[in-house]
């Protein structure tokens, strides 16, 4: 995943990454405050199963997590 840095808005591959970015985030020690201004190049959440085989970038970064 690619650093995402404060103050810049910052574009993901898919809508799901942005949400585990999130997610991820706000479980960090030490973290006060997460803002979600993270957009997206494709919302996969009504993706039918057949189209999400389709990868992004990120999405083998993600899984290695």
């Amino acid at each position: 995943m690619p650093l995402l840095r404060p103050g810049r808005r910052q574009t993901l591959e898919r809508r799901s990454e942005t949400e585990v970015a999130v997610a991820m985030f706000r479980r960090t020690d030490g973290v006060v405050a997460v803002v979600d201004e993270l957009t997206w190049r494709l919302d996969d959440t009504r993706l039918r199963s057949d189209e999400q085989l389709l990868h992004g970038v990120a999405d083998d970064r993600l899984r290695n997590l």
